[in-house]
C-alpha cells in the first residue's frame, strides 16, 4: 500500500521545520528567573552550598565559546566564604538590568548581604557587601540555569568599614590575626 503524496510532504515539510520557542519579552524573563534567585537566596541565607550549586548548568549545556563557571571553582570558593559566616542576616538580590539573547537571559543583579564572621575567639564582626554581578543564565528542558556569574562591582566591609582599612588595623598589622 502507497502512502498518499499530501502525507509525505507534509510529514517531510514538519521534520524540516526548527522547532524554536516564542522569544521571551523582559517581563517574561523577570517572571521566569524570579523563583531561580529566590533559591540563590535562601541558599546564602541558610549558608547552604549545595543549594546554591544546584543553581549551575549541568555540563555540556554551554554552546562552543560560550564562558562557563568551573564549577569546582565556584565550590570552593563560596563553600569557603559561606563556611566564614557563622551566621548570614541579610541578602537582596535585585533585577537591574537584563537582555534575552535566544535561549539565553544575561542579568545585572544588584546584591547586598550582610552576615556576621568571627575574628577572634569570642569576637563577631559585621561583614556586609553590596554590588553587581553578571549572570548568564541558560534555558534547558528541565528549566533555567546559571552558565557563569562574574562580579562587576563589589564593596566589603567589616564593621562599616571598607574591609582593606580594617584588615590594615593598628600600625598595619591584621585585626585578624592575635
Amino acid at each position: 500500500m502507497k502512502t498518499p503524496a499530501i502525507i509525505v510532504t507534509l510529514t517531510l515539510g514538519l521534520l524540516s521545520m526548527r522547532a524554536t520557542a516564542a522569544p521571551l519579552s523582559e517581563a517574561a524573563a523577570r517572571k521566569a528567573l524570579a523563583p531561580r534567585y529566590a533559591q540563590m537566596r535562601k541558599a546564602f541565607l541558610d549558608r547552604n552550598i549545595e543549594g546554591f550549586m544546584a543553581l549551575f548548568a549541568p555540563p555540556g549545556t554551554a554552546k562552543p565559546g560560550e564562558k562557563v563557571a568551573d564549577a569546582q571553582k565556584v565550590r570552593v570558593q563560596v563553600g569557603m566564604n559561606l563556611a566564614m559566616v557563622k551566621k548570614m542576616t541579610a541578602v537582596k538580590m535585585s533585577i537591574a538590568k537584563l537582555a534575552v539573547k535566544g535561549d539565553r537571559i544575561v542579568v545585572q543583579n544588584a546584591y547586598t548581604y550582610q552576615g556576621l564572621i568571627q575574628t577572634q575567639p569570642g569576637k563577631m564582626v559585621k561583614l556586609a557587601d553590596s554590588g553587581m554581578t553578571r549572570d548568564t543564565w541558560a534555558r534547558t528542558p528541565k528549566g533555567w540555569f546559571l552558565l557563569d556569574i562574574e562580579t562587576l562591582k563589589s564593596n566589603p566591609t567589616l564593621d562599616g568599614k571598607p574591609m582593606k582599612e580594617y584588615m590594615k588595623g593598628a600600625a598595619g598589622q591584621s585585626r585578624l590575626r592575635k
